[in-house]
């Protein structure tokens, strides 16, 4: 918990009033309460107690729905109230009674745990797909050079994966490390989406009769098929082309 220089305590002070002025229709008794405790003070001795117990104290918050962009709120002491702004100080996400000292502090560390829990569980998601993506590195790694498509699989799934949790790296890098370009990636996530698509296809007599036709096609033969205006049609044309 940052310790406020008095120009900032003023600064956080209006927008905590401007808070319970804004939400004093949904509950203006609340409001006002939460009004009048920025205006409190409590003895130095219970303040640097409270200010000891709150200084490891993190708040993290995402504005998104999805929960892939955390930041640190901010975490601040006024009157007999904890404040906790935004990362940019722009606004109040939540006032927090101190009123009762000991329940004020035992309802804060209940409002952290329920804060933070979305926090915590992408954490723990965000691990987990760490791990995953080790493996599915590692699984690239050791494939032989002519299984396009499971290489493909893999990319694909690489992907989705650093969509969905930015913090893990860029894509770009993650390509380097596997010592592909952009285009090998391309083309091999282009051979593994062909076979899923054909897989079933009825023009094969088995699954592994498509995969070892799109596994073997040229890179040339490979992007004219996948054109995005072609029909299934003249797709399935020229795959006979090559049975």
């Amino acid at each position: 918990m940052e310790k406020l220089v008095y120009e900032k305590k003023v600064k956080i002070k209006v927008m905590a009033e401007e808070y319970c002025h804004k939400n004093e229709k949904e509950n203006k008794k609340e409001n006002n309460e939460k009004f009048n405790l920025l205006r409190g003070s409590f003895e130095l001795r219970v303040r640097e107690e409270i200010e000891k117990q709150l200084a490891e104290i993190k708040l993290y918050y995402s504005d998104k729905e999805k929960y892939d962009d955390f930041k640190e709120a901010k975490l601040y002491y006024i009157g007999k109230s904890l404040v906790v702004v935004d990362e940019e100080e722009k606004s109040v996400i939540e006032i927090i009674s101190l009123l009762d000292y000991d329940s004020g502090l035992t309802g804060f560390y209940e409002f952290v745990e329920k804060f933070n829990k979305g926090y915590e569980e992408n954490h723990v998601m965000e691990k987990e797909q760490e791990k995953r993506l080790d493996e599915l590195a590692n699984e690239f790694k050791n494939l032989k050079k002519n299984k396009r498509i499971e290489k493909g699989r893999i990319l694909e799934e690489i992907s989705d994966i650093l969509e969905k949790n930015k913090g893990l790296g860029a894509k770009g890098v993650i390509w380097e490390e596997l010592k592909i370009t952009s285009s090998i990636k391309s083309n091999l996530c282009k051979r593994y989406k062909l076979f899923e698509e054909f897989k079933l296809n009825k023009m094969f007599s088995t699954e592994e009769e498509c995969r070892e036709i799109i596994e073997n096609m040229p890179d040339i033969k490979l992007k004219e098929i996948t054109y995005k205006d072609l029909k299934l049609e003249d797709r399935e044309k020229m795959i006979l082309d090559l049975v």
